[in-house]
């Protein structure tokens, strides 16, 4: 039987426990705000590093940002994990990282390129994968940019995948980049309307393009602006 004795002999451990408690709540709280804050900085220098890749292509900080939403809401769409999310904004960003190996005469070129310029520019998913491999990201970023020109009928590049080999994330990533890029106005050409585009994807579908994620981003696409 506790007698009041023996309950106040306890008090100090109740108030000891509860310290610690208290303690390591706020400790978690600080780990939560500085995972937070490194979080921020890492995306603020991906995007830093994204702003260096566009000054050499010719793509627009809109675009990029645009495909990374699109990326994000998809993603989200057919349940990827929150990290696999994160890769697949990341990737948005720096998909095109490799491109600064390819000569700038080549990357600006107005008209279309030789085959030994195509053969050039067809290195840059595997250099963009590799430099990204050096940094030591959380999620798989590298593999999207290894494989985001890879094509579902297996004529894409730099290794030929086919079908489901292709990693979804660099599948997800395909369909949403070919829609913003001809939605887009370039300086050789005026953005295509929606129904021209979403032609072209239905038309792509099974060929350059998983069917399955066509079909998901186009409702996603619907769903948006509804």
């Amino acid at each position: 039987m506790f007698t009041w004795e023996s309950t106040v002999l306890l008090i100090p451990a109740f108030l000891l426990v509860l310290y610690s408690y208290s303690l390591r709540t706020r400790q978690l709280k600080a780990e939560r705000k500085y995972t937070q804050e490194q979080g921020n900085m890492h995306m603020r220098m991906v995007e830093a590093l994204a702003l260096t890749i566009e000054a050499k292509d010719q793509t627009t900080h809109d675009h990029l940002q645009r495909v990374k939403i699109f990326c994000i809401e998809v993603g989200k769409e057919v349940k990827l994990s929150e990290l696999e999310v994160q890769a697949l904004s990341v990737a948005s960003l720096l998909h095109d990282i490799g491109k600064l190996a390819v000569p700038e005469y080549i990357i600006s070129k107005p008209g279309k390129l030789s085959v030994e310029e195509f053969e050039k520019v067809k290195i840059h998913p595997a250099v963009g994968a590799e430099i990204l491999e050096r940094v030591g990201f959380p999620y798989p970023v590298a593999p999207i940019v290894r494989a985001h020109h890879e094509k579902w009928d297996g004529s894409g590049y730099p290794r030929g995948l086919k079908a489901e080999a292709i990693p979804l994330h660099a599948r997800l990533f395909s369909v949403v980049d070919v829609w913003d890029a001809l939605r887009s106005d370039r300086p050789y050409r005026a953005g295509w309307d929606e129904k021209k585009v979403r032609s072209y994807l239905s038309e792509r579908a099974g060929k350059d393009l998983d069917p399955n994620l066509v079909e998901i981003f186009l409702k996603t696409v619907q769903d948006l602006r509804d």
